[in-house]
């Protein structure tokens, strides 16, 4: 008793020591004041000292109990989750190759029969002329007569459709809706055609001037009324145009390529004329090509070509580099202004 009092009072601080020992202390004195400063004496409840740095009970249980559990157990669980990781990675994959082959299938598309080529031929091609025929335009009908019988002929045509009306009215031949028939007015015309072909060679010469006359005014009338048609859209459009029509007489046939001539244009910018369109047609205003056929005269014009020298074709070629100046002036000048 008195060897754990002496190791308790060992391991007070310093300073408490010297207070307890500053006055020689009786033996009854000692005891008391000793036991008045001293501490448990015990050690707290719970782990033993000398098990310290070791596990505890539960957590020994624990392992023990786990060591129980057969092999078996711990391989299933471990296996299991492998399988599944393995089962998503797989199942990653496949998605996306499905979504691969997807894209794939929708880039490609399935080949055409022949019939289906044609088809879309065909379809592209009337699309193509559609467009070709807006851009076309459509410039009035010039609508002057061409010559002196055909104005004879419309002016005894218009007479005696005056005079069949006139006698249909006397007649009474009309048709419910109060005028003459047409057919009843064609008849009559056909059987009157010989004789305005028999009255025309009885005209006179002061006659064929006056139908004449009438030709001229018709034709200057029609080709003012299409100046101000074409004036009234922009170079630009008349050209685009022209292009359109070209592409359409390519691609009709003879019969219809008659549909679309060429917008006539005066602002239209002439091409330049190369050097052997030059000696072409100096050579052919000589005269000495008359009576000679055209692919003839365009054999010996090639011939004569080849053989002049450098300096005789510089000449043309001076001429055709002036006229390719002029062309490039006047489109700066026409066409950007437009």
């Amino acid at each position: 008793m008195l060897g754990r009092q002496v190791t308790a009072a060992l391991r007070r601080p310093l300073q408490a020591r010297l207070r307890s020992i500053a006055a020689p202390p009786t033996q009854s004195s000692l005891c008391i004041r000793t036991f008045s400063y001293a501490p448990r004496l015990l050690t707290p409840a719970g782990r033993p000292k000398k098990a310290v740095g070791e596990p505890s009970r539960p957590v020994k249980r624990a392992v023990k109990a786990k060591a129980k559990e057969p092999a078996s157990t711990k391989t299933d669980a471990a296996a299991k989750k492998i399988a599944e990781k393995e089962k998503a990675a797989k199942k990653k994959a496949a998605e996306k190759e499905k979504k691969k082959k997807a894209a794939a299938a929708k880039k490609e598309k399935p080949a055409l029969t022949p019939e289906q080529v044609e088809r879309k031929t065909a379809a592209l091609q009337k699309a193509e002329i559609k467009d070709l025929k807006k851009a076309a335009l459509e410039p009035p009908a010039k609508n002057g007569v061409r010559n002196a019988w055909l104005a004879f002929m419309k002016e005894k045509g218009n007479e005696l459709r005056e005079r069949i009306a006139s006698e249909s009215e006397s007649d009474g031949a009309r048709t419910a809706e109060g005028r003459t028939s047409h057919e009843t007015i064609r008849a009559q015309l056909a059987a009157h055609s010989k004789n305005i072909a028999a009255a025309w060679k009885d005209v006179t010469p002061a006659e064929r001037e006056h139908y004449n006359h009438i030709v001229h005014t018709s034709n200057e009338a029609a080709d003012a009324e299409y100046k101000r048609w074409v004036e009234s859209h922009d170079v630009n459009e008349i050209r685009i145009a022209n292009l359109a029509r070209r592409k359409l007489r390519r691609s009709s046939d003879a019969k219809d390529a008659k549909k679309w001539p060429a917008i006539k244009d005066e602002r239209h910018v002439k091409r330049a004329v190369t050097s052997y369109l030059q000696f072409s047609i100096s050579r052919q205003a000589s005269g000495d090509f008359t009576h000679i056929k055209v692919h003839e005269r365009a054999k010996l014009l090639s011939q004569e070509w080849k053989a002049l020298s450098d300096e005789e074709k510089q000449k043309y070629k001076n001429l055709a580099a002036r006229d390719s100046e002029r062309q490039s002036s006047e489109e700066s000048s026409v066409y950007s202004s437009a």
